[in-house]
C-alpha cells in the first residue's frame, strides 16, 4: 500500500514536471527570408506568428533591400518581442506613404510588455485618422488601455526618417508616438531625421509617458506646434 501511495505520488509529481516544462519552453527565433509584405516567410507572418518572448531577425539576403508595406501597418500586441534587423544602412521598412509601420499596444490590465526594435530604417509612415491607433507616430506608436496597462519598448540603432502625422486627439509625433500614461520609451543610438507633425508638437518624437533618450541625434524635423524634434507631455522626462 504505501508504495502504491509512493508511485502515485510520483506520477503526480512527474505529471506537473511535465507540464511545468511545456510552459517554460524557451522563445523562438524566427527568421523573414522575404521582403514581400505579406505571405509566407514575412515580416508580416512572423510578427503574427510569433508568441510572447520570440526574436524575428532577417535572413542575410535580405541586406540591402526594402520591405513594403501595402496591406497597413504591423502590429504588435500583447507581446514581448524583439525585432533585430542587420543595421539601418541594410534594411528599411517603408509604409509607402499610406499608414504607419508599427502599431505596439497592450491591450491587457495589469500585464506588462517589452517590445524591442533594432537596427532598422523606419520609414516613409504616414498615419492618419484612418489608421488603427489614431493619426499619432508616422513610423512608431505605442498604446495601452490606461494607467494599470503597461508597456516598455525600446528602439535602438534605427533610422526614423521621412515619416508624417496628422491631427489626433492631443497627440503628436511624425516619427514616434509613445502616447499612454502606461507607456514608457528607450531610444538608444538612433537618428531620427526629416519627420514631421502637422498639429500638436513633436516633429520628430511626442510622448506622454517616460521617455529616456541617449545618444541620438535629431535633425530636420517639422511641425505646426512646440517640440519640432521631441515634445514630452505629462509623465517624466528626458
Amino acid at each position: 500500500m504505501h508504495n502504491e501511495r509512493l508511485n502515485l505520488a510520483i506520477s503526480r509529481l512527474t505529471g506537473i514536471g511535465l507540464a511545468l516544462v511545456a510552459v517554460c519552453s524557451p522563445a523562438a527565433t524566427l527568421v523573414v527570408t522575404s521582403n514581400n509584405d505579406s505571405g509566407a516567410g514575412t515580416l508580416r507572418q512572423s510578427i503574427a506568428t510569433a508568441t510572447s518572448g520570440d526574436t524575428i531577425t532577417f535572413d542575410p539576403a535580405l541586406n540591402g533591400s526594402v520591405i513594403a508595406l501595402t496591406s497597413g501597418q504591423l502590429v504588435i500586441s500583447n507581446k514581448n518581442m524583439t525585432v533585430q534587423g542587420p543595421r539601418p544602412g541594410l534594411l528599411a521598412i517603408n509604409g509607402n506613404g499610406t499608414d504607419r509601420v508599427f502599431l505596439i499596444q497592450n491591450t491587457v490590465a495589469n500585464a506588462r510588455y517589452y517590445v524591442n526594435i533594432n537596427g532598422l530604417t523606419i520609414t516613409n509612415g504616414f498615419a492618419s485618422s484612418a489608421s488603427a491607433g489614431g493619426a499619432a507616430g508616422g513610423a512608431i506608436r505605442t498604446t495601452t488601455g490606461g494607467w494599470n496597462y503597461y508597456l516598455t519598448t525600446t528602439i535602438s540603432n534605427c533610422i526614423v526618417r521621412a515619416n508624417k502625422s496628422t491631427t489626433s486627439s492631443y497627440e503628436g509625433g511624425g516619427g514616434i508616438c509613445s502616447g499612454s500614461t502606461g507607456d514608457t520609451m528607450t531610444l538608444i543610438d538612433c537618428e531620427i531625421l526629416d519627420n514631421s507633425a502637422i498639429s500638436y508638437g513633436g516633429g520628430g518624437v511626442w510622448a506622454r509617458g517616460g521617455i529616456t533618450v541617449l545618444r541620438c541625434t535629431f535633425s530636420g524635423n517639422k511641425t505646426s506646434d512646440n517640440g519640432a524634434g521631441l515634445l514630452v507631455r505629462g509623465g517624466t522626462g528626458v
